[in-house]
């Protein structure tokens, strides 16, 4: 090519997209056009004729870029060669170089802007190495992620889901597809149209929280816990996809279960504990009355006749008021440990009584609502009402400040209710939140072994209000049974 086309050439590229400048063979720039000067962030007066192509290519850059000049100066190509050009603030600029060779040693070097192209491998890398990290970071979590597409066939999985479902490969299939069956908590079989993920899960119903069981071949049933959620992406407004998460809550399961077996066996322990303590309180307050106070009241008719022979009654006062002491404390022990009343004349009786003397005691004020007949009921029933009846006396004359309590004892065909209401400071709900009432939690727990339920709730304004319901059809039934304690 002869130096009027060189010139011209120089002409065309002044204003042209790319990046152009011309050489000599040492390198020194002799021309350059607007586009490359814009990268290189310099006026044109500090490049012409000062500074050669090492100064505007990237340090690490330069043996690449000397390598191929001298190529270039011996006639040889050197092809497109990918480098850095250094922009006056030392930041790194891309671009693609290609250079011609000229006559008279004059060589012309265009370059083309791949910035744009370099972030783009960039974020691709990142993207791919994030994608590694993400798929480590799955296939390390121990719960089975299962990434569905909205027809409902997997696309993706973790090794924790395929041990989980006892499936080698689970991609391209769905859940009526794996081996085995699957069961629900009550131990039914789910049919296949119900297995996760549900018909209408990409309808707006989707599988939030649910436990099932499979029972792989030869092997014992393997309870799961499932939950899901809509994976949505910005270009799409339905959702694009499901991730499954199954966790293996056998372990789980087994020791819950145990707990609950050990829970009904200590329950079942306590009520034959306190059924065997009130036979022995009964027994005991039977054996006082019968014997110690048959003893004390012989005595007391002996003395009697003795002092009435001697005549020296005065000499036997201090006598005779400690063994009337006696009596009174037989008496109070023997109704203290079972009051005889409650089976004598039954529930109703005992509640009566046993409000009257908690009157006279306290000085508070009390009322009693309750049928004109006798509720039909197991002894050990009416003896589990009379102690809670008697705890929540007992908790009303320590803690309520009451001067009024209201007790209301009634019945229908399908339960009894005892209410007992005072007008007192009312309770703490902390109390009741944390169980720390060992009385509270002894009267429910009593309550519970007789098939019912008692709540405790501060009244309004003030005051506190004890409720014990017990249905009819369960006050026997569900007692606890000696077959409950392993």
């Amino acid at each position: 090519m002869q130096a009027g086309d060189a010139t011209e050439l120089e002409e065309i590229m002044r204003n042209a997209p790319c990046g152009y400048h011309s050489l000599d063979e040492n390198g020194l720039i002799l021309n350059i056009n607007k586009t490359e000067l814009e990268w290189l962030a310099l006026p044109r007066e500090e490049v012409v004729g000062k500074r050669f192509l090492a100064d505007i290519v990237f340090a690490e850059d330069r043996p690449a870029m000397l390598k191929a000049f001298e190529s270039l100066l011996k006639g040889e190509g050197a092809g497109n060669l990918e480098i850095r050009l250094k922009r006056s603030d030392g930041s790194p600029f891309p671009v693609l170089f290609t250079a011609c060779a000229f006559s008279g040693g004059r060589l012309s070097m265009y370059s083309t802007d791949i910035s744009e192209l370099k972030e783009a491998k960039t974020g691709l890398q990142r993207m791919t190495e994030d994608e590694e990290k993400y798929r480590a970071v799955i296939a390390a979590i121990p719960d089975g992620i299962v990434l569905l597409d909205n027809s409902g066939f997997i696309t993706s999985c973790n090794p924790a889901a395929t041990s989980i479902l006892g499936a080698s490969c689970l991609i391209g299939r769905k859940f009526s597809d794996i081996d085995g069956q699957f069961f629900r908590e009550d131990g039914s079989l789910i049919p296949e149209q119900e297995l996760p993920p549900m018909v209408t899960i990409f309808t707006g119903n989707p599988c939030r929280q649910m436990v099932m069981g499979t029972r792989k071949p030869d092997d014992g049933m393997t309870w799961i816990s499932i939950s899901s959620e809509f994976l949505s992406f910005p270009e799409s407004l339905a959702p694009s996809a499901i991730m499954v998460r199954l966790s293996d809550i056998t372990e789980r399961k087994k020791q819950s279960e145990a707990l609950q077996q050990s829970y009904r066996a200590m329950k079942a322990l306590s009520f034959r504990l306190e059924h065997a303590r009130e036979a022995e309180r009964t027994s005991i307050a039977r054996e006082i009355h019968d014997e110690l106070g048959s003893t004390l009241t012989s005595v007391k008719f002996d003395l009697s006749w003795a002092v009435e022979k001697s005549g020296e009654k005065a000499r036997f006062e201090e006598i005779f008021r400690g063994l009337e002491a006696a009596i009174r404390s037989v008496k109070k022990i023997c109704t203290d440990l079972r009051p005889s009343i409650l089976d004598d004349l039954g529930l109703l009786a005992a509640l009566e009584w046993q409000l009257d003397q908690f009157g006279r005691k306290t000085g508070i004020r009390c009322r009693l609502t309750k049928p004109e007949s006798e509720p039909s009921l197991p002894m050990d029933v009416a003896t589990g009402i009379f102690r809670i009846f008697q705890e929540t006396l007992t908790n009303v004359a320590r803690h309520a400040e009451a001067t009024r309590v209201r007790v209301v004892f009634w019945q229908n065909e399908s339960e009894i209710m005892l209410t007992v209401a005072d007008n007192g400071k009312g309770i703490d709900p902390r109390n009741l939140a944390g169980s720390k009432s060992l009385g509270i939690l002894g009267m429910s727990e009593r309550a519970q072994a007789l098939g019912g339920k008692l709540s405790v709730d501060a009244a309004q304004p003030n005051g506190t209000t004890v409720s014990l319901s017990i249905p009819h059809e369960r006050r026997s039934s569900e007692r606890p049974s000696d077959a409950s304690i392993p």
